[in-house]
């Protein structure tokens, strides 16, 4: 059975800190990216000093490492450490590093997506390829003041990755969050919609654009893949 999914990508601060705003001087614009840097590097830390030797082992790599620029939505394994290999204090520990870089409710948008990935699991039978635990984290390179790391959160459309330059600039690409049902239409979850602000203004300027006969592309199969 083949479900409905809507993709949502993300390429800028603002979307991913937050709602978008207009900050009134640039200096409150350094400041608020200063501090969710410091932020970071301090919930990257208390992760990190939670593990064992294993499992920083498999959370720890260098910035040159070619998995770093890495882009995946799929289910499926990942470089880095799963959920499913934590325990309840380490798992929130990760989370909290996304919370740095997610609005409260991107949060709510992210925590919904692995709720759904569970609720596939159900409806197909197959927990092991729709694992929600699967969902990994890694820390490339060094998190602390003026160091130049990244850290990634990613799983099934779920993807969160930073970029933290000399500790003063940061970078939130690629950012992707992707819903499968897009609505679900039955069952415990029936009614979840979690990316429906995103589907109801992509579809409203697809509808102004034909209006004004732009070249917009329709097609009634849906293709493998996002088409850019």
């Amino acid at each position: 059975m083949k479900y409905l999914c809507t993709v949502f990508s993300l390429f800028s601060l603002s979307a991913a800190l937050g709602e978008p705003t207009t900050p009134s001087t640039t200096s409150q614009s350094s400041d608020s990216v200063t501090v969710a840097i410091e932020q970071m590097v301090k919930a990257s830390n208390e992760f990190l000093n939670s593990l064992t030797p294993a499992q920083k082992a498999k959370a720890i790599m260098e910035m040159k490492d070619e998995n770093r620029e890495a882009f995946k939505f799929t289910p499926g394994a990942r470089k880095g450490l799963p959920l499913e290999e934590l325990d309840d204090n380490q798992q929130s520990l990760a989370k909290k590093i996304l919370a740095t870089a997610l609005s409260e409710r991107g949060m709510m948008k992210a925590s919904t997506i692995i709720q759904l990935e569970q609720l596939l699991a159900e409806m197909e039978n197959n927990p092991k390829f729709r694992n929600s635990k699967a969902y990994y984290t890694t820390i490339f390179g060094t998190p602390a003041a003026g160091a130049t790391w990244a850290w990634r959160f990613e799983g099934h459309h779920l993807v969160v990755n930073l970029t933290i330059v000399d500790g003063k600039t940061l970078s939130v690409a690629p950012t992707f969050m992707g819903a499968s049902p897009a609505k679900v239409k039955d069952g415990r979850m029936k009614g979840t919609h979690v990316l429906e602000k995103e589907e109801s203004i992509a579809r409203s300027i697809a509808v102004a654009l034909q209006k004004d006969n732009k070249p917009v592309i329709y097609n009634t199969a849906a293709p493998q893949d996002i088409l850019t």
